[in-house]
């Protein structure tokens, strides 16, 4: 029986131009970036109560920080801004996750 080489042994035979366009494509990846406002806390009942037009109150304020995650990590804070473009937003980035650590 043949056993197949392992991910080390891969790597180590692939030629370096190779391995610099698997992370350029890599690099070139996209990935979907969500923005946490807050969390609102409910019973069922309440939650089984929610229609059209309801409202929920989130434990957060409108100028708290905001995280961005991709999945479920958090990769940095920001603060929502208006963007003055029919209503749009953004999120202006005032830390990165792990820059307070660095420092």
């Amino acid at each position: 029986m043949t056993q197949a080489p392992d991910a080390d042994e891969i790597y180590a035979e692939t030629p370096d131009a190779a391995r610099a366009g698997g992370a350029a494509a890599l690099l070139a990846m996209p990935v979907t970036i969500a923005v946490s406002v807050g969390k609102a806390r409910a019973t069922i009942e309440e939650l089984l109560a929610i229609g059209p037009k309801s409202v929920l109150t989130l434990e957060s304020k409108i100028d708290d920080p905001v995280d961005l995650l991709v999945g479920e990590r958090v990769i940095a804070r920001g603060r929502l801004v208006d963007l003055g473009e029919a209503g749009a937003f953004g999120v202006e980035i005032i830390e990165l996750a792990g820059a307070a650590d660095a420092a």
